[in-house]
């Protein structure tokens, strides 16, 4: 049985802020010796969270900084802690079988008196892709306790984990979906056609910014390239004058001659 040194000062779930600055002076002092993990290793702020989680969670700085592990932003507790906790709230867990292919543990809540029993074999290890390598091949029995224990404790002891639901090793196996990129061709450009979107801001010069007659002009070509030959074909159109232009011209002559 695992054995957790209660940590009392204060009731409070936010400490005072003289605490807090007396916490960050110990996190500084912490995280630049070699008795805390390499993670928080000369990280004050990440060694203060991580104790700050420990106060909430009635375990003392030492113990907060070795028991619990931050993994993509995600806090994880060791199996031992989620045993620890579980039994100093008064219920209990008995392990039924531990082998190197199957363990099997057995939990018991205080209060209603709930039973349940969670089970991980090497097999569902194997499905999961986890059996073959690193510590599953080394410490198969170890490795098994260890999910079968997050297990029971997310499904029977929620309450009493407080969040920490997976173990270090659990969040650090659970990746992002690998996205594969779609096997598509590279567009290749003709060198000899102008792009669309080039080909409508000529047009648009040319029309003086005229939107309306650049768009009955361009009169819906879509997104395909053109060749020279068309764009010179649209500018020519949009610099010819139109009767209705050439009337424009003459009201606004004779405008200016009544003037």
């Amino acid at each position: 049985m695992t054995n957790i040194t209660p940590y009392t000062e204060s009731q409070s779930l936010v400490p005072p802020a003289a605490e807090i600055r007396e916490l960050f002076k110990l996190s500084e002092t912490l995280c630049s010796t070699n008795f805390v993990p390499d993670s928080f290793r000369g990280k004050p702020a990440e060694t203060l969270a991580a104790i700050l989680y420990g106060r909430e969670l009635g375990i003392g700085p030492m113990q907060a900084l070795q028991q619990i592990n931050v993994i993509k932003g995600k806090p994880s507790a060791s199996p031992e802690l989620m045993r620890a906790l579980v039994r100093r709230a008064g219920h209990s867990i008995a392990t039924i079988e531990s082998t190197p292919e199957t363990c099997v543990l057995e939990g018991k809540r205080a209060d209603d008196g709930t039973i349940e029993r969670s089970t991980f074999t090497i097999a569902d290890a194997r499905t999961a892709g986890l059996a073959g390598g690193g510590a599953w091949k080394t410490y198969p029995k170890a490795m098994l306790l260890a999910r079968a224990t997050s297990q029971l404790c997310r499904s029977l002891f929620a309450d009493v984990i407080s969040g920490i639901s997976y173990t270090p090793e659990e969040l650090a196996s659970i990746d992002a979906p690998t996205i594969r990129p779609l096997d598509v061709a590279p567009v290749q450009l003709d060198p000899d056609l102008v792009p669309a979107a080039i080909a409508k801001r000529q047009l648009l010069d040319a029309c003086g910014g005229d939107v309306d007659r650049a768009k009955a002009i361009w009169n819906g070509r879509g997104m395909e390239p053109l060749t020279d030959a068309d764009v010179d074909a649209l500018i020519e159109q949009a610099t010819n004058k139109t009767p209705d232009d050439l009337f424009g011209e003459v009201e606004e002559a004779e405008i200016v001659e009544a003037n």
